[in-house]
């Protein structure tokens, strides 16, 4: 029956599990190639080394290779993790499974489709599942213990006896494996039943049960720990207006613009109710900035030359500077405070810049260990050193966490309302971007994990002390059954509270 129950949930998570599908399905297999003046529609794995591809805005560049063009805005938290968008110049290489976010580019292809940076990432996911390591389920750990124990009990039951075969009888009937086969699943599935409540999807009683026992908490920090969206904390003025009416200039701008830090601009204002002007000859030229003539006068909007800032001028003169942040989740500092007190490490990894993991950790004056600029093979190989160290949880939320996902003993991912690949390789999927979440997903845990021992404890307990009673002919195959009956419905009744 044990043997039965874990071979179901075992193809349960296959099932709940096939990780590979939408990371191979971010990249489409039928790509546009430029051939002299015409432009034909290949099959990915027939495009060559030096040819040239035509990237349109919004889509995902399929191979690796040299920008053609003067300059390409790029979206690369899905490598990443950063979630400021990057903007390159000609002759730059650019990785297969970034997103245009500016205009059509064109690129040379430097690697062909299984060679590419992104196939890599498939790689890597594949290798994590093949190695991750094992694990000893609650159940499985006693279940040999119980039975030696009671085949021991019933041989000498029948010697003490000698021979008597009723009361051999009598303490296997009083041997009942419910507090394993029984109660051990209903409380965990009373855990799953209690997460989802919460908006988080647990997809196997084992990943509660790990959870419960993990010794090392392993972050990315955007959009795990940052909300993945930047917005304004400083504004430096160089002008003589006020910051009103130089907030109504540069909103009556990016209004027409798409890119994000536009959004965030067009977010504040609206906040704090700035008017628009319209704008005239307003131009957006990507990679570059936004120009227009508001009031006979010429503006123009572009990058700053500080990372994560862009510059407002007026005739060709710096009026003011504009800084951007991605923002701390709510309540993080407790979080963090809570999560240290389950776990003995708890460490960040981040495709982030030093510089920017630095001033995250200042800001919300919490000390930890982190890496920096990490790549998919970096944490991989961050969690291989702590492979002897206890059971390891990851938490992330983009593709570039997937093999870091699937080679922890538990991946958890804040799928952002999103079904994307690391939704399926996570083994928690929290559906929303609420970081209290993760708090309660480790409660539950370990709630679930009490109540599932102390169902066990006390159904053995019960058990072997009805086999002794029988053993010494107390207990009678009759009675040894409704005995029996009674630890199973005690122990069951005290499973099902792990869904309260």
């Amino acid at each position: 029956m044990l043997s039965g129950g874990n071979a179901l949930e075992k193809y349960a998570m296959l099932r709940a599990t096939d990780s590979l599908s939408s990371l191979k399905n971010r990249i489409p297999s039928k790509i546009r190639v430029i051939e002299g003046q015409n432009i034909t529609v290949k099959n990915i794995k027939n495009v060559e080394i030096g040819e040239i591809l035509l990237i349109r805005k919004g889509e995902v560049v399929p191979l690796d290779g040299i920008l053609l063009d003067s300059i390409a805005v790029l979206d690369e938290q899905s490598l990443t993790g950063e979630s400021l968008p990057v903007t390159k110049l000609e002759k730059s290489l650019i990785n297969s499974g970034v997103i245009n976010l500016g205009e059509t580019i064109k690129i040379k292809v430097t690697k062909k489709s299984e060679d590419s940076t992104f196939k890599k990432i498939i790689q890597l996911v594949q290798m994590a599942q093949e190695t991750k390591a094992p694990f000893v389920r609650l159940a499985n750990k006693y279940s040999f213990i119980f039975t030696l124990l009671t085949l021991s009990l019933a041989v000498l039951a029948y010697f003490v006896s000698s021979g008597e075969t009723e009361r051999f009888l009598s303490v296997l009937v009083i041997a009942t494996p419910c507090p394993l086969i029984l109660a051990t699943p209903i409380a965990f599935l009373g855990g799953i039943n209690k997460a989802s409540k919460e908006n988080i999807i647990v997809k196997s009683g084992e990943a509660l049960e790990k959870i419960a026992k993990s010794k090392n908490l392993l972050l990315d920090k955007t959009g795990t720990l940052t909300l993945g969206q930047p917005e304004i904390y400083k504004i430096e003025n160089f002008s003589n207006y006020d910051e009103k009416n130089l907030l109504e200039i540069i909103y009556s701008l990016e209004q027409y613009s798409m890119h994000p830090f536009a959004k965030a601009i067009v977010k504040y204002c609206e906040k704090k109710t700035i008017k628009q002007i319209i704008p005239q000859n307003i131009k957006e030229i990507p990679g570059e900035g936004i120009v227009g003539q508001i009031k006979n006068k010429n503006y123009k909007i572009t990058q700053g030359k500080v990372y994560g800032s862009i510059d407002l001028f007026e005739n060709d003169k710096l009026i003011a500077t504009i800084y951007f942040k991605d923002k701390p989740k709510k309540n993080i500092l407790k979080i963090l405070e809570y999560l240290s007190q389950n776990v003995e490490t708890i460490k960040l990894l981040t495709g982030d810049t030093k510089e920017n993991t630095t001033a995250f950790l200042k800001e919300i004056s919490y000390p930890i260990d982190y890496t920096a600029e990490c790549k998919p093979e970096t944490k991989l190989s961050e969690i291989d050193k702590l492979k002897n160290s206890g059971v390891i949880v990851m938490v992330g939320d983009g593709i570039n966490d997937a093999p870091a996902l699937a080679l922890a003993d538990v991946g958890i991912v804040f799928s952002h309302g999103e079904n994307s690949a690391s939704t399926e390789i996570a083994d928690v999927v929290i559906l929303d971007n609420n970081l209290e979440k993760l708090g309660k997903i480790f409660k539950i845990s370990k709630q679930t994990l009490s109540i599932a021992k102390q169902s066990i404890f006390t159904g053995m307990t019960l058990s072997l002390a009805g086999m002794i009673f029988a053993l010494f002919g107390f207990l009678k195959p009759t009675q040894g059954a409704i005995f029996q009956e009674a630890i199973d419905i005690l122990v069951i009744l005290n499973a099902l509270r792990a869904s309260k």
